[in-house]
């Protein structure tokens, strides 16, 4: 359960101080320069002093106050060099920073429709400019607002086996067991699994929380086994993946079933929903990243966590830690003080780096564009193709013109400018 809001509230994460902000963001680092070359200064006025500590005690008073009025002089005097002479180059680079960060604000595209022009040709070539001026002169952001970060699939149909699931769901090992052997993925890994399986059916209840939870992970499993439009190569894959964490704990086997079906189920309905998966997908990359670079294992029980708490706000992928599934998934997860902070240590860490990747997020999903099957191919440059006439109101030939010179290259392959076009569209990218 959640803990309650007085404890949560100094743990809501701040998502605006991840937004980028070109009008103030230079001014505040060059008003830090200033502050550093000031307190460069400083550093021999405490010197001084030390000095004359030092002098203090080993010589007679006399001595001491000549040579400390001494000392204070050339230290007051070479502090006020260096402040005098330091200061005006800051301020100068403060200057050209305030004149260069007036002219990033946002920027929109905003094509005009056909009737606002005396010709289609008129039209064609206005629209045509500026599309083609906008990718090439704008500097495009990650958009950290909440509504964008919280865009997300639907998810496919396919997981409502595990969401709708009950405490009575059963699997059926023996018929799934013919599928991994026929597959030829059986290994001592799924005798493992098995052999656990075996033991928590024939002895336990649905009091255990593994007992009415893991069957409902394995069943899933077995309805993508029996899924003919599923390659056998990409099932064997998963299979093995699945078995070579059989000797960690049962929950990491539930979490490595959800990865892998998940992958099995990765085609959108919409060319929209396609590219929000490709999206979630970078992020859950991100998020592993983080709580990879922190120094520890795979442990998906600290990023469940953070699905937990952080997960529908981040547009994370929560279907699994659902709650008629949560006995199994959340069970290493904790509500414990200590334990939020750690993830809120590790949500804060994943919107620092996903503020900081919006080419890595380009290149990702114009690479998954580019492997993806035809037919994803094809709703993707149709969806482009509708939004450029719904926008200009122009005809197909017109549309196909401004595609082809704008968004394709000489072989008339898609370019990553357009999959940067499609996330600014889609409100994940911002343009400056």
């Amino acid at each position: 359960m959640r803990v309650d809001e007085s404890r949560n509230a100094s743990l809501d994460l701040n998502i605006s101080k991840y937004a980028v902000n070109y009008r103030t963001g230079s001014l505040g680092h060059c008003i830090a320069e200033v502050y550093s070359s000031m307190a460069l200064s400083n550093i021999f006025a405490r010197l001084s002093l030390v000095l004359c500590s030092l002098v203090s005690c080993c010589g007679t008073i006399k001595i001491c106050l000549l040579l400390q009025m001494v000392i204070i002089s050339l230290s007051l005097a070479l502090s006020a060099v260096i402040c005098f002479l330091l200061l005006p180059v800051k301020l100068l680079f403060l200057g050209l920073s305030l004149l260069c960060s007036v002219n990033k604000s946002e920027k929109h595209l905003e094509l005009l429709q056909l009737g606002k022009f005396k010709n289609e040709q008129n039209a064609l070539t206005w629209n045509k400019s500026a599309i083609l001026n906008f990718l090439l002169k704008s500097e495009f952001v990650t958009c950290m607002s909440p509504s964008a970060l919280s865009l997300a699939p639907q998810g496919a149909e396919f997981f409502n086996c595990l969401t709708n699931a009950s405490a009575e769901t059963e699997c059926d090992f023996l018929s799934l067991e013919k599928c991994i052997c026929d597959l030829g993925a059986w290994n001592p890994g799924w005798q493992k699994i098995k052999d656990y399986f075996s033991e928590l059916t024939s002895k336990y209840d649905n009091s255990h929380p593994d007992r009415n939870t893991l069957p409902v992970f394995l069943n899933s499993l077995h309805i993508a086994l029996l899924d003919s439009s599923i390659p056998q190569d990409k099932k064997r894959q998963g299979l093995d993946e699945i078995s070579s964490y059989s000797e960690v704990c049962v929950p990491t086997w539930a979490e490595s079933i959800f990865r892998v079906t998940h992958r099995f189920y990765s085609k959108g309905n919409s060319a929209e929903e396609q590219l929000l998966i490709w999206l979630q997908m970078v992020k859950e990359e991100i998020l592993l990243g983080k709580q990879l670079s922190l120094g520890e294992s795979h442990d998906w029980h600290q990023i469940n966590g953070v699905k937990k708490e952080y997960g529908k706000q981040l547009g994370l992928n929560t279907v699994h830690i659902s709650e008629n599934l949560s006995s199994l998934t959340l069970r290493q997860t904790s509500s414990l003080p200590r334990y939020l902070r750690d993830y809120y240590t590790l949500a804060n860490r994943f919107l620092k780096d996903y503020s900081r990747s919006r080419s890595a997020i380009v290149y990702f999903v114009y690479s998954a564009f580019l492997s993806a099957e035809a037919s994803i191919q094809t709703s993707i440059r149709t969806y482009l193709s509708e939004i450029v006439a719904r926008e200009t109101g122009l005809s197909g030939a017109s549309v196909a013109e401004i595609l082809t010179e704008c968004f394709y290259n000489e072989n008339y392959e898609l370019k990553e400018e357009a999959i940067t076009y499609l996330l600014y569209k889609m409100g994940v990218l911002l343009a400056f």
